[in-house]
């Protein structure tokens, strides 16, 4: 209240736009009033963060960027001291830098790996308090392979599932529908696992490539599973849509099977019969004669066939006998009457 009168209310809304550009004191004074409740219900954990605000924006944050510039410079050890004391003054980025490099052994400061292993957790666990995910997936990681503790599924269980409803993490979907597939610290659940696992794909897309080869291996676990339990139901394929739709399917198999009875009982035509292949029968003086078949064919098929010769009636031939004498006994003569003549032509010559 200098040279005003003195208005809670207004200070908050001025304070509040002081911190939005990060005045380090308007995030002090803001703390103030939420940690005493002065023109606002108390709040210690919104006073708290404000505070926390506040140590990260100090000009002892400086430190930050030493530590980092030391590392860039592979000096290790002195960005490992340089984030070992801002993480004693709550910075989150300090400690999770300080657990990583840790967790990496780039640090030749501890005696062997299983202490180092051990401050790694500790400094994880700091960042993971403050909301880091990365560092909830880490404790999760500790406590499944049991670096600087213990093996613990169901530990490791917890931390995956609060970094995946907390902050979406896809790592930690992943991870959760891997231990629910396998059955680790919970009760195996396919069903689960698959839902983790698409949550996963969901929420970043460099999980697409893992998460679609671990769906194709839990689709044929799955597929496995029912074999082993209901044979036919993997090979019919008979799930709930199918089944509520059996009149469908026995309707469809009863029509095949008369389809099938009516193909099979359908009549068969016959050939023609073969023509007659005998010729035509003469007959003489009562009687009847056969002509002779016709010789069989070897040429091609495709070439016409040779005709049969026509029957001749026994009267015929004895008529056509008769004149063939008679021609034969006028040659004869008229062989008789020329040889004189060419027996007087020669002398003639001579």
């Amino acid at each position: 209240g200098i040279g005003v009168q003195r208005d809670f209310k207004l200070a908050i809304k001025y304070f509040s736009l002081a911190s939005q550009s990060g005045h380090v004191l308007a995030f002090y004074n803001l703390g103030q009033m939420h940690a005493i409740g002065l023109g606002m219900i108390r709040s210690c954990p919104t006073a708290v963060e404000l505070f926390k605000n506040v140590a990260e924006r100090g000009k002892w944050a400086d430190r930050l960027m030493s530590g980092y510039q030391d590392y860039r410079s592979y000096r290790f050890e002195e960005s490992f001291m340089q984030y070992a004391l801002l993480s004693e003054m709550g910075y989150e980025v300090a400690q999770s830098n300080a657990g990583f490099l840790l967790d990496r052994e780039e640090v030749n400061l501890f005696k062997d790996r299983g202490e180092e292993l051990v401050r790694a957790l500790q400094y994880w666990g700091r960042a993971a308090a403050q909301g880091y995910s990365a560092a909830q997936v880490k404790l999760g990681d500790y406590h499944y392979y049991g670096m600087g503790t213990l093996i613990d599924y169901e530990m490791a269980a917890s931390h995956y599932r609060m970094a995946s409803e907390q902050q979406n993490n896809a790592q930690a979907m992943f991870n959760l529908g891997y231990m629910h597939e396998q059955g680790l610290g919970m009760k195996k659940d396919i069903h689960l696992a698959k839902r983790c696992y698409d949550l996963a794909a969901d929420s970043s897309v460099d999980a697409k490539v893992p998460v679609t080869l671990a769906l194709i291996k839990l689709q044929l676990l799955f597929k496995l599973e029912s074999l082993k339990e209901t044979p036919l139901k993997i090979i019919f394929n008979l799930d709930e849509n199918i089944a509520s739709n059996w009149d469908l399917y026995l309707i469809t198999v009863i029509t095949i099977l008369c389809g099938a009875v009516l193909y099979f009982r359908r009549p068969v035509p016959r050939a023609p019969p073969a023509p007659n292949q005998t010729g035509a029968a003469t007959s003489t003086g009562g009687s009847s004669q056969q002509a002779p078949p016709s010789p069989a064919r070897t040429d091609r098929d495709d070439a016409p066939a040779t005709p049969a010769a026509p029957s001749v009636s026994t009267g015929e031939q004895e008529h056509r006998a008769a004149a063939s004498a008679r021609n034969t006994t006028a040659e004869n003569r008229a062989n008789r009457n020329t040889e004189p003549a060419d027996a007087t032509l020669n002398e003639n010559v001579e």
